[in-house]
């Protein structure tokens, strides 16, 4: 494994652990304020904007930039 394939998978990792954590904390967030938006809780959006973008850079890295050697 070279070393783009080890930080693409690492960083498919690190986006899957956000997500996970990011639907974790949204059910807990759901349950305690019945699915309204207040300020204290956005960190919410917060942890599936970085999955989001974690799996973005992650996918981008071993499927575009592995396959031309970089």
């Amino acid at each position: 494994m070279n070393s783009v394939s080890f930080v693409g998978f690492a960083l498919l990792c690190a986006g899957l652990f956000f997500f996970i954590s990011g639907i974790r904390t949204g059910e807990i967030w759901a349950a305690k304020v019945h699915l309204k938006l207040s300020r204290r809780h956005q960190p919410v959006l917060f942890w599936f904007t970085a999955a989001v973008f974690l799996l973005l850079v992650g996918v981008g890295v071993v499927f575009l930039l592995n396959p031309l050697g970089l």
